[in-house]
Formats: C-alpha cells, structure tokens, sequence
C-alpha cells in the first residue's frame, strides 16, 4: 500500500478512498485523479465529497472493465462506478477542452498518486460554475497567485 503523505485532513475517509483506489492497481501513466482531487491534493480543501474521479485511458481503462460495467454519462463520456460510488473512473472528461491524453500526460504527483493539473480543473470549473466549483475558482487562483 502506498504511503500517504496528506496531513490529518479526516484520515479515516481519506484514507479508505485511496487503499479502495489502491486495490484497482491501474497503472499511473493511465490515469489522473482528476474532479475536486487536485484540489484535496494541493491542501485547498480538507477532503473529497465521499470520491474519487478518475480519468483513465489504455490499460487503466481496460483493466477497470473488469471491475465494472461502464454506464453513459450525462455528456456521453463513459463511467465505471465502484465501491458504492466511491470511485468513479471515466473514459473522458467532457467538461474539459483538453484530451485524455493531454490531462494524464500533464499530472502532477502528490503523495504518491498522479492528479490533474490545477490549470485543468480551474478551467472545467469555471464552465460548470456549480456553487462549490465558484468557491473552488477562488481557492485555487488565491493559491495560484501566492506561488508566483
């Protein structure tokens, strides 16, 4: 199991999302944790809403088929739901202008795992403009702003 380097940020949950994530063993150049992940990842929040989003692609992708069956998503993109949808891992992530490719290939690791960039999440977030994504816009432009 890998070591989680997070500080005391409601261990418990967080740290049964991640050994749920650690039983998949997918690959790390196939997939990005992606969704509110970064911004857990950079100590912008104290933790996930209850999952991980995932974006997987090649063996990541085929090896979650084994655990799941893909339903279509809101956008078509297809999801693999796991764990009581604790884990949902996604083909694509169609709020996003950028490829599969282009997320998973620009991660960033932290503690261990490979999460999407923050660049990438400020730019779906500010499409969605849900209530949570406009705190999260500010969260991370704050924190983007004092590493210049």
């Amino acid at each position: 199991m890998k070591a989680l380097i997070f500080v005391s940020r409601k261990d418990d949950i967080m740290e049964e999302l991640f050994r749920q994530l650690d039983t998949l063993n997918l690959p790390m150049t196939d997939y990005a944790i992606t969704g509110s992940g970064p911004l857990y990842a950079h100590g912008l929040i104290p933790l996930l809403e209850n999952d991980i989003d995932i974006i997987a692609r090649n063996k990541a992708w085929v090896k979650s088929l084994n655990y799941g069956n893909p339903k279509t998503g809101e956008l078509g993109d297809l999801i693999i739901n796991l764990f009581n949808d604790h884990i949902q891992i996604f083909n694509e992530w169609s709020y996003s202008n950028e490829t599969v490719n282009e997320i998973i290939d620009n991660a960033e690791m932290h503690g261990g795992y490979p999460f999407a960039s923050l660049n990438h999440v400020l730019t779906w977030k500010k499409k969605l403009m849900r209530p949570k994504d406009i705190l999260h816009i500010k969260l991370i432009e704050k924190y983007q702003k004092k590493r210049v």
